[in-house]
């Protein structure tokens, strides 16, 4: 997957898959994101974790420090389809992020982040001269903005997201 942006840009995605939300929530979710969950079960309890997880994970890796803060001081807003504003609380980065629910194929969730307040939606297409590798990688380009993500099992086509 390919981000571009001529501003800080942070993607996550996450394949759906049986995952223990019980044991996860405690360390991942906020007070806050644990009651919005609390009445789900099964599927719908995974889809809504796995959105927090891909909002949060967009919007440290737009901050550029990754899942290496606390997740469960980013408050994501689970029961909110779309865009949303997340504060990652990174000192020296912006206070708010916009952070979008990405519509790629089944099984896949992902987000997208971008300072709040920059112009320009988020727009995507398939990219047709970009083939998935079935290698695992995380590449920050050493330029502002541009990070390529693949992991295994990739989704049927490489997406490239124009902000």
């Amino acid at each position: 997957m390919l981000a571009a942006a001529g501003a800080p840009v942070g993607v996550d995605v996450e394949r759906a898959r049986d995952i223990r939300v019980d044991e996860l929530a405690p360390a991942t979710l906020t007070p806050s994101e644990v009651g919005q969950l609390a009445g789900l079960a099964g599927d719908p309890l995974r889809q809504a974790f796995l959105r927090c997880r891909t909002r949060k994970g967009a919007a440290l890796k737009a901050v550029g420090v990754g899942i290496t803060v606390p997740l469960d001081r980013v408050e994501t807003h689970p029961a909110t389809a779309g865009t949303i504003t997340v504060a990652a609380g990174v000192p020296g980065t912006a206070k708010a992020w916009s952070v979008t629910d990405l519509p790629i194929p089944t099984p896949w969730t992902a987000a997208s982040a971008i300072p709040a307040g920059t112009a320009g939606p988020v727009r995507l297409r398939a990219h047709p001269e970009i083939e998935p590798t079935p290698e695992k990688s995380l590449r920050h380009a050493g330029r502002k903005g541009v990070h390529r993500i693949n992991s295994p099992p990739v989704p049927p086509r490489a997406i490239l997201f124009n902000f």
